[in-house]
């Protein structure tokens, strides 16, 4: 099959291959193929320029043209055009009164899409890099939809929130499934770019078999593309079943870049693909700087190799390096096929392939040009293309560069995959090495996370996208070439493969949205078996039953009901009332009656970033305070990054986010969704406290000895809490604790087992593992897990299991680490010791009892516990007047581009006021090349600064930056992790905060 199809033609072929759209489920019961006279009224294809052909004759199908934006008012309801790429979508009471229910014999094709036909694929980049432009023009070619939808107007199809089309941004992921090249189900998923709302991106990629980065071709590489780039390695790689450092490139989520815009003044595909490798480390064949050499290192390198070359021929061709593009940007050459690809019409739907005969050019070194290929086009088609009208220069400068890129790109492939090799052996000519060769190997090599493939293209001026939908499902990789998921079983610390073929059902719940009419949707991933409509649900993260009322294919903010979900496949589920964001899903039906808990797999969670702004909300009206409660808990059930607390103080309620933008969608998702009025009060930072590092170690004790739920207890419990950092510097900047997701990460619970050796009342022998006999309640002998990787101790007859009672200290210990002394913000980077635990006698000895003593024992020692080491006055003076707490705020990485010449004012407010630190600065825009090709004059337009600031500086600085530059910026920030602040700053926050 050609890559790309050279001319616009209707096929009988395609009306035996007819799938309604919305139905690429392969359960859907059969559509019958239309008649081609139903299908292909001869009044509809009156076309100037083209020939009057009789619908009913093959021969006069394959070559009749039909630009689709001549003739779209006039195509019924499934229209095929170019290699049955375009379908269009009626409603489905339509698509049932024109295509009744058939029997087997029907000519549409029924059973499941096979596995190896699904392509779960992403689409990421950083704000503004056109993203949602591009899902646009994929779903128009795609027949999903019947006109091209607009950013800025608001009519985009995955935009479908108000405050998305208000603002012009994707704030929350979209997934479209799409139907390409007739068979291939592409799942599509469209990712915000802005850093705000970088959990979608996160739980998105934790899904996804392949990813399409799209790049501004000025800016190339920027901020929260390197964010994604990395946050896709390191998803794929934690996810991914663990596999030796030789196989490790295997896990990484295959990419396909995209280099958007090319139409843009100061576009250069050379200089995009080269910000990969000075942002991220990847390597740029056939793109290096003079001196620099191309080696042989593919361990945790991999190569970003470019497919397509731009087509200018107005003499900018290298204005801004190579490979520059601009307004004259008018296709592009595919380096495999060696063909000249431009797109006409309005709507791009027409996409004109002319052959470059590579083995025939004549003495001026200019390869002569075929005639367009499979099939011809008419006369006024031909002279609107920009290629026929080139002049011989322009064809021979363009001809050199597409002979060095193809050389380029053999070479590259040849150093990872033989049968280029062999190819190059036998041929002896870069440009002869068959396209089929390559194409087997680009693939090969993509999923193994080798190769990068590089795409060009200029979306807006609808250009370069149907190439890119060929490469998703010729290099990305379908759910069955991915490595299998990995789950744990908790009870034994055990792990297991899921694989596509086993039989059970496993799936993931990636995302939550509301509905209006159906209520809570969860999304899911299937990693095997399968399941019908009302099938019981067991949440094995939460060890709960539930039905699922429902399954059903999305289409962003559209649903359609299903039969059946199978591997590999993502859908949503109605019904499901208590499932969150990365619990896992099995079958009940394929389970034991009685199921302990922590006894089932359970697929590894998704990682909740940590907020950093906080804002109080309150209702506007009574009738808004009843339902504010269960509306704060959808809202934070949909985006778990959302937190919703309480202050103990003021009873305000406090929500906390990631940051200003976020916490305003919240509020606006109030209003809109939920029908929720409400008030947001005064953005504010969320702090963390820690222990001083200058003070020792602090002991807490806890006597506790009181009735629980009609049960006395009594438990003594001793801990000691110490600082788990380095002391920070004077400037405040060394020794930041790394943020992590969920502050469990940065706190540390030690519970030794010598701690249990005196736990017991005096008499009471503890049970070894070696010993024998039983072991009390729920208790005995435990082969695996326990402590330090130890055996589980077994405890005395009639007290619960040494497991369990360790399990209550760690939750009641880390729910004290939740609320600081401080000001109640959650502590980060302690380290708390169970040092001492006396039990009575068993019948006063309960969990609940052991978890309340823990936790105020811990909640003493942050209050003003026994201080065992005090470095200097001045934390002793602290440990006496207001305990061992200290204040960390959030440190952000920032990242501003501006033109050179406000780096200065930029940079002396950065580190003045702002308390920033600077910590590069480097040129952006500088133009870079391979030796021999012709470079641009390398001018640096603009400047990269890159710098540590404190989040309290930085509320409302986007404005701040826009006054100093006279709105040249461009401003991007990210967590890096928190670090103490200095004494005068705490005590100002504290006395902010508290008011007195």
């Amino acid at each position: 099959m050609p890559m790309v199809p050279a001319a616009v033609h209707y096929s009988s072929k395609h009306l035996a291959r007819r799938v309604p759209l919305s139905r690429p489920y392969s359960s859907m019961t059969a559509w019958a193929a239309p008649s081609p006279a139903s299908v292909m009224p001869r009044s509809s294809f009156q076309l100037p320029g083209c020939q009057q052909h009789s619908p009913h004759s093959k021969s006069s199908l394959s070559t009749t043209i039909l630009p689709t934006v001549h003739v779209r008012k006039k195509l019924p309801s499934f229209c095929c055009v170019a290699d049955g790429r375009r379908f269009f979508r009626s409603s489905l009471s339509s698509r049932k009164a024109h295509h009744p229910k058939q029997n087997a014999s029907a000519s549409a094709p029924r059973g499941e899409v096979p596995i190896d036909r699904i392509r779960n694929i992403g689409i990421i980049a950083h704000i503004d890099a056109g993203k949602t432009t591009t899902i646009e023009r994929m779903l128009y070619y795609a027949g999903y939809t019947r006109s091209i939808g607009d950013v800025d107007a608001g009519s985009t199809v995955t935009d479908y929130l108000p405050a998305e089309r208000e603002r012009g941004i994707t704030i929350t992921a979209a997934c479209i499934p799409l139907l390409w090249r007739s068979e291939y189900r592409v799942n599509l998923v469209d990712t915000p770019g802005h850093v705000d709302f970088t959990l979608e991106v996160e739980r998105s990629l934790r899904v996804l078999d392949g990813a399409v980065v799209v790049l501004d071709g000025v800016a190339g590489c920027e901020a929260q593309t390197e964010t994604v780039w990395r946050q896709a390695d390191r998803t794929s790689l934690e996810h991914a079943q663990p596999v030796p450092m030789a196989e490790k490139r295997r896990s990484a989520l295959p990419r396909i870049v995209f280099v958007n815009k090319m139409d843009r003044e100061g576009a250069a595909l050379g200089k995009a693909v080269r910000s990969l490798g000075t942002r991220l480390g990847i390597h740029t064949p056939g793109l290096e700087v003079a001196g620099e050499i191309f080696v042989k290192d593919q361990e945790d390198r991999p190569m970003a190799v470019v497919v397509q070359w731009p087509v200018v021929l107005d003499g900018t061709s290298s204005v801004s390096g190579i490979g520059s593009g601009g307004p004259a940007f008018g296709g592009v050459v595919d380096l495999i096929e060696l063909k000249v690809l431009e797109w006409v019409g309005e709507t791009g739907s027409v996409m004109r392939a002319s052959k470059l005969a590579a083995s025939e050019t004549n003495d001026n070194n200019i390869p002569k040009i075929s005639e367009v290929i499979e099939g011809g086009i008419s006369a006024d088609l031909q002279t609107s293309t920009s290629w026929l009208r080139a002049t011989d220069t322009e064809k021979a400068r363009l001809w050199t560069e597409v002979k060095k890129m193809r050389m380029a790109l053999v070479e590259a492939l040849a150093t990872v995959d033989e049968s280029v090799v062999e190819a190059f052996i036998e041929l002896e000519d870069h440009v002869k090495v068959p396209a089929d060769v390559l194409r087997a190997a680009l693939r090969r090599t993509t999923l193994k996370g080798i190769v990068i493939p590089v795409l060009c293209g200029a979306a807006f001026r609808n250009m370069g996208v149907q190439p890119l939908m060929d490469a998703v499902v010729d290099y990305l990789p379908s759910p069955a070439e991915r490595p299998s998921a990995v789950a744990r079983i908790p009870a034994t610390n055990g792990i297991e493969e899921v694989r596509l073929s086993d039989s059970r059902f496993c799936a993931l719940a990636f995302k939550v949205v509301h509905d209006a009419k159906r209520g809570p949707l969860v999304f899911i991933r299937v990693y095997s078996g399968a399941i019908d409509s009302r099938s019981v649900l067991y949440n094995s993260s939460r060890n709960v039953k539930e039905r699922a009322a429902k399954l059903l294919q999305m289409y962003a903010d559209d649903f359609e009901d299903i039969p059946r979900l199978t591997a590999g496949n993502i859908a949503c589920i109605a019904g499901l009332a208590t499932t969150r964001t990365g619990d896992t899903l099995l079958s009940a039906a394929e389970l034991p009656n009685s199921i302990k808990p922590d006894t089932q797999v359970q697929l590894d969670t998704i990682r909740i970033p940590p907020p950093v702004f906080v804002r109080s909300v309150e209702a506007e009206t009574t009738t808004d305070e009843r339902k504010l409660s269960s509306a704060l808990a959808a809202l934070v059930r949909e985006d778990p990054s959302l937190q919703v607390t309480v202050d103990e103080e003021s009873s305000q309620t406090l929500i906390s986010g990631m940051g200003e933008l976020h916490l305003e969608i919240a509020g606006d998702r109030l209003r809109d969704t939920h029908g929720c009025r409400v008030r947001l009060g005064k953005v504010t930072i969320s702090y963390r406290e820690t222990v001083d590092p200058n003070v020792g170690a602090v002991i807490g004790q806890c006597e506790y000895n009181r009735e629980l739920f009609g049960k006395r207890s009594k438990v003594f419990v001793e801990v000691s809490i110490s600082s788990a950092r380095p002391t920070a510097s004077d400037e405040g900047m060394d020794g930041i604790v790394k943020a992590s997701y969920g502050d469990k990460d940065t706190n540390y619970v030690t519970i030794d087992r010598t701690l249990w050796e005196g736990a017991f009342p005096e008499g009471v022998n503890l049970h070894h593992p070696d010993s024998s006999g039983g072991g009390g309640k729920g208790s005995g002998k435990n082969p695996r897990g326990g402590i330090g990787g130890k055996p589980w101790l077994s405890a005395p007859p009639g007290y619960p299991s040494i497991r369990e009672l360790s399990m209550a200290l760690e939750e009641g210990i880390r729910s004290a680490l939740n609320r600081g002394a401080l000001l109640g913000f959650p502590l980060a980077a302690v380290s708390v010791n169970c040092i001492r635990l006396e039990l009575a006698s068993p019948e006063l000895t309960t969990l609940g009892g052991v978890k309340a003593a823990a936790s105020r024992a811990v909640s003493q020692a942050l209050a003003g516990g026994t201080v065992t080491d005090v470095s200097h006055d001045e934390a002793s003076s602290r440990a006496e007047g207001r305990g061992v707490s200290r204040l960390m705020e959030p440190i952000m990485q920032v990242t501003i581009q501006v033109p050179a010449k406000y780096v200065g004012v930029v940079t002396r407010d950065l580190t003045g006021s702002r308390r920033g630190h600077v910590v590069s600065l480097e040129d952006e825009g500088v133009s870079g090349g391979s030796a021999g090709m012709v470079r641009g004059t390398g001018t640096a337009h603009s400047q990269v600064l890159t710098a540590r600031v404190p989040l309290g500086s930085l509320v409302g600085y986007s404005t701040v930056l826009r006054g100093l530059t006279a709105g040249n910026e461009s401003f991007s920030m990210r967590l890096l992790g928190y670090g103490i602040m200095d004494l005068d700053r705490e005590e100002g926050v504290v006395k902010e905060i508290r008011g007195f």
